[in-house]
């Protein structure tokens, strides 16, 4: 008895749109949407069509051409179909991908002295509260250090994990000195992981 194998497939990249939240027209959820669409581009093997890798074919080539185009298309697809009006009216005139995303970077990431001191500030000068969930609040100050080394100014971990725990509530204090007191490199894992702990047992308690 003859046995058939199925034969093997290349892989081609999915064309499924993927739901994300919408860019919000302030850009305020810019970080989650951009980190969303970056996976989403990578899963699709899209990637190349928004940083400048994936090179077009010359018309010699159609065929590759013509999958340039498609591929590039997909890709506009998934940024453009994902905002809301203010940001879409921003690179409505856009025919590449690449050209959309590099407006949006631009216009909602954040450039210059001014916003690298206003992050920097906001980090420092902060204070959490316990009278809402901290583990939020953690994760946009630890979002505040991505779009700091996005701009050029990275801070490092440990320098980002003091910050965490000197924003501590008072009624935190005693958690503050036992952190700030450690022979141990503070990490913002471990600050995060410590200040969650405390929360969840005095929930529990």
């Amino acid at each position: 008895m003859t046995t058939i194998y199925p034969v093997a497939r290349s892989h081609q990249p999915s064309s499924r749109l993927y739901d994300v939240p919408s860019l919000e027209n302030d850009g305020a959820n810019f970080q989650t949407w951009k980190y969303r669409i970056l996976m989403i581009l990578e899963m699709r093997e899209l990637m190349g069509y928004v940083d400048g890798t994936a090179v077009a074919s010359g018309p010699s080539l159609p065929l590759q051409q013509s999958k340039y185009l498609q591929n590039d298309k997909e890709a506009c697809a998934q940024i453009t179909l994902t905002l809301k009006d203010e940001p879409l009216n921003g690179v409505l005139h856009t025919k590449m991908a690449k050209e959309a995303w590099d407006k949006l970077n631009t216009q909602y990431e954040g450039k210059g002295k001014q916003t690298i001191a206003f992050l920097i500030g906001d980090l420092f000068r902060g204070t959490l509260s316990d009278e809402t969930a901290l583990e939020p609040q953690l994760n946009t100050m630890r979002q505040k250090g991505y779009i700091l080394s996005s701009l050029g100014k990275v801070l490092d971990n440990s320098l980002i994990a003091v910050a965490m725990v000197i924003s501590l509530p008072p009624s935190y204090a005693v958690l503050c000195t036992i952190l700030m007191s450690t022979d141990d490199k503070l990490t913002t894992d471990s600050v995060i992981n410590a200040i969650l702990t405390e929360e969840k047992s005095r929930q529990d308690g």
